[in-house]
């Protein structure tokens, strides 16, 4: 369930525009223990869109240090999700989004058709329920802007030697 309201605005916005609310701004990105171990769950290996899916989500959420063993199976659900969704959008690019009944027109003595009724083809369906799970499931991990403002961590971790080293040297790097 989404929440009430509009959805707000990213830290890096906020910052930019000098936080024009005044509201405290989400000092604690996250910062958890990464993954180490990259390769997708055995049980997306046959599927080559998932797969490939993978490769790209997980260096992108390594990058953002927000990929934990506990994020493993998530991130499988969305490549599969995602997957389902591109092969939705390729029919629905091949067969069209809708399907058309037609009947002869009785107003015409040439026996043309006219459209009867109209429904959306079982493929377009699944890629707009495809495309709201993304979206879903792209918010958990933190890959919306609005999304990413939001994320909050609480580190208990020994402060990052490297981040100390930075800190030491102050405005003196190359010197």
């Amino acid at each position: 369930m989404t929440k009430p309201g509009p959805a707000p605005l990213p830290t890096r916005i906020k910052e930019i525009f000098g936080n024009p609310g005044k509201r405290p701004l989400n000092e604690n990105e996250p910062q958890p223990d990464t993954l180490d171990d990259f390769s997708p769950p055995e049980h997306i290996a046959n599927d080559e869109l998932a797969v490939r899916k993978w490769d790209e989500a997980v260096r992108v959420l390594y990058d953002m240090q927000v990929m934990t063993v506990a994020d493993r199976e998530t991130l499988a659900r969305y490549c599969v999700v995602w997957s389902h969704w591109m092969q939705s959008r390729e029919k629905c690019r091949q067969l069209g989004r809708e399907i058309m009944h037609y009947e002869v027109d009785p107003n015409r003595t040439d026996g043309r058709l006219r459209i009867k009724w109209a429904q959306p083809a079982p493929w377009a369906v699944d890629e707009k329920a495809a495309r709201k799970d993304l979206l879903q499931l792209e918010r958990e991990f933190g890959l919306t802007p609005s999304s990413r403002s939001q994320v909050t961590i609480h580190s208990n971790r020994a402060d990052d030697p490297f981040e100390a080293f930075l800190a030491e040297r102050g405005d003196r790097a190359g010197a």
